[in-house]
């Protein structure tokens, strides 16, 4: 479910019965909230509170479906690449080993870009080709 994050697993779990607003009634069992299932809740847990840069960050490597090697980050189209992939880090979705950065695990990152609008999943990933070439 948290694809081995213990972070996400915490989430997830408090997600599956959790009220669906403050102070709203709990959910019938049985009953999925509005992401659908306990892992994409998950998900939207983990990135709820990242600035729009680093949920960006996000986006753009889940439309990669690869690791970025810390040298590609300056090409991304962002104002601030390094730092927003240093906030996206914090959220526990990604994960750094040496010279790259990546989902921690495939079925995270394609939560990720099944959450993005297709308009704009087609954008970014113009956008993508353009700064990094095709992926």
């Amino acid at each position: 479910l948290a694809a081995g994050n213990p972070r996400l697993a915490v989430a997830a779990a408090r997600s599956l019965g959790h009220p669906p607003g403050p102070g709203g009634p709990p959910r019938p069992a049985g009953e999925r909230g509005p992401a659908g299932d306990g892992l994409a809740q998950a998900v939207e847990s983990a990135v709820r509170g990242l600035r729009p840069p680093a949920r960006r960050f996000l986006e753009l490597a889940a439309l990669a479906r690869r690791d970025f090697r810390r040298s590609e980050l300056a090409a991304l189209p962002l104002a601030d690449p390094a730092m927003a992939a240093t906030e996206a880090l914090g959220c526990g979705l990604l994960r750094q080993s040496g010279a790259w950065v990546g989902y921690r695990d495939p079925l995270l990152r394609d939560v990720v870009r099944e959450q993005i609008p297709v308009p704009l999943r087609d954008r970014m990933q113009t956008l993508l080709a353009d700064a990094l070439g095709p992926s």
